[in-house]
């Protein structure tokens, strides 16, 4: 069973950090100290400040305020650290796009800079292959800590390579997750030790559950639970899903997002406090934070659809990004960014700068943004669509559609035989793209048994089916309309 206490490493130091109620154990080694000159640059930040790496599961960047929504989902603007109020202190991108509806592959993509197909966790079921950027906090003397709140997330598929310490929890411990982080991080910043901290939770990913008094936010009653079993019926029957239905199991995943955002707060002004009890100002002059998410989540956009791993479409992919420290002018960037390409350009000084921004469902399904268009491509013609849970009702992609999001924002309207030129020049560009991947074979994580792992995963929606067979993009010449 998937849980929470991981096995140790071998480190040159090893501390035991075992937290209240035994409820995470984190591996712990020796840093060195660094000064912190102010208002360095991007690209220049490693090493001169701490990095805060928040993450949040499940996260639709349209049902934030920041990004346009009608509802307060991230807090009171005027209270310190409240994700309304971070955004307004950050640089904002308004479009960033994750690789895959899918939280390994995606957070994956974001540690290494690699497209899922190329570090091969394609799935929640296959570690990560390829060197994580976190190595390079590492080597620069940075203590780096890592607690998540996502059990497919656990030891030994990639994510925890470069952390010192690294703990995992399931959904319904995450309400203590800023308390450990805290309490493992206060000695390292009271010593002045350089910090990368990553912190994961999982709300609001299904089960819509918020605790209560969040529970009544945006929805007249808590009940029905908006559990698998409804998500799932509603799938099986689009037809079932009523307007009241959509908008109650919505107001329980805004309720999820607001508990989210005041856990978040708590430990970000909690971090606040511990650099200003050690005599160095406040976090953002000390540390560079990061909060974005692994992907959103469709809410029964199509097919009756709620959950995340089977869609590539924009309520899925497109995901929220705030970079914040003190120096870096508060701004909104309408340029598109690619979730992975955030962290080379942090870190080594990369270009976001892109084009074109390429998703897939391993190698059978396929999208391609560019402009403000969006090409969404099934070349094996499959009518069933991606095998995740679950697994006896369709999700259909249509062989070749495109879509403008101008107009068209959720990606609802094929108007691929309005402007097939845009859609030919699409699949030229989909098509060269897959064959300069360089596609690593996926592999099952050595000593477990994947079917016991699929078992422990449906629960969460996936069910992460390796194919055997590639099924590349067609060329244009392939598309009739």
């Amino acid at each position: 069973m998937l849980g929470f206490v991981l096995r140790s490493r071998p480190a040159s130091c090893f501390i035991s950090l075992s937290a209240f109620f035994g409820l995470f154990v984190f591996w712990a080694g020796a840093t060195s100290s660094c000064s912190k000159p102010p208002n360095p640059q991007i690209g220049d930040w490693i090493g001169e400040r701490d990095f805060i790496f928040i993450s949040v599961d499940t996260l639709r960047a349209d049902h934030l305020p920041f990004y346009g929504y009608r509802r307060q989902t991230a807090g009171d603007l005027e209270e310190p650290f409240s994700l309304a109020w971070l955004a307004s202190r950050s640089q904002l991108f308004e479009q960033c796009w994750a690789p895959v509806g899918k939280t390994l592959p995606s957070l994956a993509s974001f540690w290494t800079g690699l497209f899922p197909l190329e570090h091969g966790a394609i799935a929640n079921t296959t570690p990560m292959q390829k060197s994580s950027l976190a190595q390079k906090f590492q080597d620069m003397g940075y203590h780096n800590l890592a607690l998540l709140a996502n059990r497919t997330l656990e030891e030994g598929m990639g994510l925890e390579q470069g952390f010192h310490s690294y703990g995992i929890a399931a959904k319904e411990k995450e309400s203590f997750l800023g308390e450990h982080l805290l309490k493992a991080a206060k000695p390292i910043i009271a010593d002045g030790e350089p910090l990368m901290l990553w912190a994961h939770w999982m709300s609001p990913h299904q089960p819509y559950s918020p605790p209560e008094p969040q529970a009544l936010a945006f929805t007249a009653q808590a009940e029905p639970a908006a559990d698998n079993d409804l998500l799932y019926s509603f799938h099986r029957n689009p037809s079932l899903l009523t307007f009241q239905d959509k908008k109650h199991c919505i107001g329980l995943y805004d309720a999820e997002i607001l508990t989210a955002a005041q856990r978040i707060q708590v430990f970000l002004a909690g971090l606040d406090q511990s650099y200003r009890l050690a005599s160095r100002g406040g976090l953002l002059e000390n540390a560079v934070v990061v909060f974005f998410s692994d992907h959103g989540e469709e809410l029964g956009d199509r097919h009756g659809y709620f959950l995340h791993a089977k869609s590539l479409y924009s309520s899925v992919l497109r995901v929220p990004l705030l970079i914040a420290t003190s120096g870096l002018e508060p701004s909104r960037n309408p340029d598109p960014v690619a979730l992975q390409r955030v962290l080379p350009w942090l870190v080594h000084g990369d270009s976001l700068q892109q084009k074109s921004f390429p998703g897939s469902w391993q190698t059978e399904y396929y999208s391609w943004r560019k402009d403000n268009w969006t090409l969404i491509h099934n070349p094996s013609g499959n009518p069933d669509g991606p095998l995740e849970p679950p697994v006896d009702a369709k999700y259909p992609y249509p062989k070749v559609a495109l879509f403008d999001r101008t107009s068209d924002p959720n990606e609802l309207i094929d108007v691929s035989k309005q402007h097939p030129e845009v859609v030919r020049e699409m699949m030229a560009e989909l098509h060269a793209w897959f064959g300069d991947l360089k596609i690593l074979e996926a592999i099952f994580l050595p000593g477990t048994d994947p079917q016991a792992r699929r078992e422990e995963l449906a629960a969460l929606g996936y069910l992460d089916e390796v194919p055997d067979t590639l099924i590349p993009p067609w060329k244009p010449e392939n598309w009739n309309p």
